[in-house]
């Protein structure tokens, strides 16, 4: 063959190869079919959160984070009221600041699904679970007290005085839990105290023979912490192992493609998503040839390193004479550094990086572990082919790029 037809077909082979490599990834990132195995993974993520609702406990992984937020609440205490005739029954009481004390900051709508557990309720539809994923991340702050005196509590409408008491036996106990303050406490603590506050711990006193009274301790100023809620459950997918933002930034392709029915079940829905896939009859062609969408793998795998080897073949049956002039535009042939780049990227990166790409479109043998086994098998040989055809330009080409390849050593050993 004739040196100059001989670079002419490199030059086709090299377009092809490129054109190859760019329709697979165009194919790969827009096939409905890739967006619907996109969606059913999507899916099985949120049914895994459905199924484990009931496991999931979100109070302790809040307990945990406020923990860690170095928060100070004074531990049980036993306290001597100083106007006996305020309290049930006089004597000494056991004081409870129950801790960790915080006080979410959030909705009506969101506060059923974490927060309330007299309310809690089950999601059971896609609707349910992307008004639960988006509650996860704006319900996700938290009061907690940071200034406040236990010397003193509003009760009976009155500010007593709560002194430490070494006495032995107690005539009541009460628990005071965080949280804001209605509209009737906060007109009481103003009474009491002269302040307006919107947290305070709160309690109901009990005495043995029967005689309650309402006890509040205000917190004169509190501190809202984030919390990340999405931590319980990263147990359950890998995937929620890096939190996504909100649900329609989290899974967009299951937005898109359920948009319309997100009020079904999420057993009717894995069945129209299945039904979506088994009937995406879209094809792409290439060199003439059209292969079905659900192929992309397979047969694009196949293409492309059929193409790698052709193009290797030729390269390195080329034989250029020192005095050779060849007159191809062809970038190899260019004598400077920005067009040899170029090559070696468009032969040594862009063939590995879309084989892996399209190697997890599709199903290659219809098993998971193997088109595994065997995306990554592509990928290497896709590799030592993308190496010998660099090999063969370095010797073979001359060039800033390939001169400096030739010099290229590991160890004293040439890697070229």
């Amino acid at each position: 063959m004739d040196l100059k037809d001989h670079f002419e077909h490199l030059r086709t082979v090299h377009f092809s190869l490129i054109a190859t490599c760019l329709v697979l990834l165009v194919v790969s990132t827009t096939s409905q079919n890739r967006t619907v195995r996109l969606a059913e993974d999507q899916l099985r993520s949120l049914q895994s959160i459905v199924g484990h609702w009931s496991e999931l406990d979100f109070d302790s992984a809040i307990d945990r984070q406020v923990q860690a937020s170095s928060m100070q609440v004074p531990h049980s205490r036993t306290l001597k009221f100083a106007d006996s005739v305020l309290v049930p029954k006089p004597g000494s009481y056991v004081i409870d600041f129950v801790m960790p004390a915080w006080s979410p900051i959030t909705s009506e709508q969101c506060t059923p699904w974490l927060y309330d557990s007299m309310l809690k309720r089950q999601p059971r539809t896609l609707a349910d679970m992307h008004e639960v994923w988006d509650c996860l991340h704006t319900a996700n702050s938290v009061a907690i007290p940071f200034a406040f005196s236990a010397e003193a509590a509003v009760l009976h409408g009155k500010k007593v005085s709560l002194e430490s008491t070494p006495a032995p036996t107690a005539a009541g106990h009460l628990k005071l839990v965080f949280g804001k303050t209605s509209e009737d406490q906060r007109a009481a603590i103003r009474q009491a105290f002269g302040i307006s506050v919107d947290y305070a711990f709160a309690g109901i006193l009990y005495a043995k023979n029967g005689i309650s009274e309402n006890m509040i301790v205000p917190v004169e100023k509190e501190r809202v912490i984030s919390l990340n809620l999405v931590e319980p459950l990263r147990p359950l997918n890998p995937s929620f192992s890096v939190d996504s933002g909100l649900y329609k930034k989290a899974f967009p392709d299951l937005n898109e493609i359920t948009a319309d029915y997100e009020d079904l079940t999420f057993d009717k829905l894995s069945v129209i998503l299945a039904a979506q896939r088994k009937h995406s009859d879209q094809t792409f062609e290439a060199f003439s040839v059209k292969f079905p969408s659900e192929a992309v793998a397979r047969w694009g795998l196949v293409l492309l390193l059929g193409v790698q080897l052709y193009f290797l073949i030729h390269m390195a049956s080329v034989q250029i004479r020192p005095d050779a002039e060849i007159s191809i535009a062809w970038i190899p042939l260019y004598p400077n550094s920005l067009a040899q780049s170029v090559f070696v990227l468009t032969v040594a990166v862009l063939p590995p990086g879309t084989t892996g790409i399209i190697g997890h479109v599709g199903s290659i043998t219809g098993h998971k572990g193997v088109d595994a086994a065997a995306v990554i098998v592509a990928i290497l040989l896709s590799l030592l082919l993308a190496f010998q055809t660099l090999r063969v330009f370095a010797h073979h080409f001359s060039g800033p790029i390939a001169q400096k390849m030739v010099r290229m050593q590991i160890k004293g050993h040439r890697l070229f």
